[in-house]
This record gives C-alpha cells, sequence and structure tokens, in this order.
C-alpha cells in the first residue's frame, strides 16, 4: 500500500505552524483518542475476517493498536492534522507499508462519528449510574422519614400537609424520566453504528456494517 496521509499527497508537506494552530490533536482528540482507536480495531478485525487484508498484516496492526490504546501519549508528540492522521504516522514508522492496509473501505467521517458515539455513550452510562446512586440515597431517605410532616408550597406560599418521603420521592420520580430518555438515547441513538458509511455513500469495500457494529 501506498502513501495514504491524504493531506501531504494531495496537497504537499504544510506549513508546520498552519498545522499546529489548526490542529485537534492536543485539544478535543485527546478526549476521544481510546475510542478512535478501538474503532480502527474494530475495522481492522474486519478486514482480516472476511480476507480483505493479509491475516498477518492485520495482527500486526491490532498488536500496535492495543500498545497505542493503553498508552496514547506518543501521538500527541506528533505534528499531525488529527489523532487519525496522527495514529496513520505512527503506524507508518512502526509498520513500514503494511500500515497502508488499515485505509481499506475507511473513512475518517465515519470513525469520527463513531468515536464521538462511543465515547458520548461512555460519559452517559456514567452519569446513569450516578443518578442511580442519588436514587438509592433518596429511597433511603425516604424510608426513614416516611411519617415525618412537612407543609407543601405553591407559589411559593404553604400549601397541603405532606410528608418528607413524599417530597423526596417527587425528586425520585422525576430523575426516573430523566434515566428513560438517557436510556432511550444509548440505545435508540449513540448505539447506532456508523461505521461503513463512509463519507457519504458508503464503500465499495464490502465490510460488513453489522458485525463492526457489534465490534
Amino acid at each position: 500500500m501506498g502513501d495514504f496521509l491524504y493531506r501531504n499527497k494531495l496537497l504537499g508537506k504544510g506549513n508546520s505552524r498552519v498545522i499546529k494552530y489548526t490542529s485537534s490533536l492536543t485539544t478535543s482528540d485527546v478526549a476521544i483518542v481510546k475510542e478512535v482507536i478501538t474503532a480502527l480495531m474494530a475495522h481492522t478485525r474486519n478486514l482480516s475476517r472476511h480476507n480483505l487484508t493479509p491475516g498477518e498484516v492485520a495482527d500486526k496492526v491490532i498488536e500496535e493498536l492495543k500498545k497505542l490504546h493503553d498508552y496514547p501519549e506518543p501521538l500527541f508528540a506528533m505534528e499531525a492534522e488529527d489523532v487519525h492522521e496522527a495514529i496513520e504516522m505512527y503506524l507508518k514508522n512502526r509498520l513500514g507499508s503494511d500500515a497502508g492496509w488499515i485505509a481499506l473501505g475507511k473513512s475518517r467521517n465515519d470513525h469520527v462519528a463513531a468515536a464521538l458515539r462511543l465515547k458520548s455513550r461512555k460519559e452517559l452510562i456514567k452519569l446513569l449510574w450516578e443518578l442511580l446512586s442519588l436514587r438509592e440515597v433518596l429511597l433511603e431517605m425516604a424510608s426513614r422519614y416516611e411519617r415525618a410532616l412537612m407543609p407543601a408550597f405553591t407559589h411559593l406560599q404553604p400549601a397541603q400537609v405532606t410528608t418528607f418521603a413524599h417530597y423526596l420521592l417527587s425528586f425520585d420520580e422525576e430523575l426516573s424520566h430523566y434515566m428513560r430518555i438517557l436510556r432511550f438515547i444509548i440505545n435508540e441513538v449513540l448505539s447506532e453504528s456508523p461505521l461503513g458509511a463512509g463519507a457519504g455513500t458508503t464503500t465499495n469495500v464490502p465490510v460488513s456494517r453489522y458485525e463492526l457494529a457489534g465490534s
């Protein structure tokens, strides 16, 4: 496989000051680097599984990607447009022309979208656990104050008599609605894989989008 760094190939070597100014590598990409690598490993495995790349090459690429996933810091020292280009440069330095196989059937567009979804999924799942912990505290408190009377309020004025437990459970009920919304977003929106969609009209490389989604 030849030179797959599209910027160099199409535009020639860029000015380092311009690249540094426009690069997302040490800013927003830091947050999604592990997800980018995860998506790329799934892509590489899928290519190998369908004999679209040599198996031994895929094994070498995945081995290097696993190292990067555990320790991505070498990427941030590179002069690159973004984390995707930095990974390509890193693999080319480590594996030579074999690294070019990762570009087969791959668009940066769908891999950016996949990484953002994976990261968002991870953060929302963490938020769900935090909300669940908060609800447990509210329920425990409500059980302790089941018969503790207090005034309810409406328009900043004392209203009907209620219990402190009832007041606490009103927050629990609202949190349950938020959790249902978050679960819908996680399951119905963020879990839909964009891998294989390409930049707009998919790819003529026969990657399996269903297998990629399950990877």
